[in-house]
């Protein structure tokens, strides 16, 4: 009876606690990489509603005090089974300053969480093609990962040049 209990419980009550400690991990790493771009200030994120963004993105205005630094987007790709969590981290004028991979879940195709492969979306823009194999390099063994990732990453950018259009006052 007990064991029914517990699958049951699993099925019907909020995230669990090792959900929980990933969203917790996934916080920390974004802070993490926040104070790497910005090491002298203290950078404040401001959740903020778009009606142009999924319901899955979420979008943060960065700032120091009342100054604006740029914008965080926290996304979701599929990558050949599951799932995986990621973030980008826009300037004011829509470049791409970092993309990290925050939660990758398969056993197969991990290597796009590699900075040597990310750093290839920094600089870039909605001017810019970010396809796999023309401007963005492949990773073998991860193909589907990096279409994922590029696609998503690519949206993205368009999707923050119609938030800087909306948004120019901040």
């Amino acid at each position: 009876m007990k064991v029914l209990f517990i699958l049951i419980s699993l099925l019907v009550l909020p995230p669990s606690l090792q959900e929980k400690e990933v969203m917790l991990r996934s916080e920390k790493k974004v802070n993490k990489y926040l104070a790497e771009l910005w090491p002298d200030i203290e950078v404040i994120t401001e959740l903020l509603h778009d009606p142009y963004l999924d319901e899955r993105e979420e979008l943060y205005l960065l700032k120091s005090g009342d100054r604006p630094l740029g914008f965080l987007i926290v996304d979701q790709e599929m990558s050949k089974y599951d799932l995986f969590d990621y973030m980008v981290v826009f300037d004011r004028q829509g470049l791409i300053m970092k993309s990290h991979i925050l939660i990758y879940r398969e056993d197969y195709g991990g290597e796009i969480a590699s900075q040597r492969w990310l750093r290839q979306f920094i600089g870039k823009s909605s001017r810019d093609p970010l396809e796999l194999r023309n401007d963005i390099s492949g990773i073998s063994g991860a193909t589907i990962s990096c279409q994922s990732a590029c696609a998503g990453i690519k949206d993205l950018t368009r999707k923050i040049e119609h938030i800087l259009s909306t948004h120019s006052d901040d």
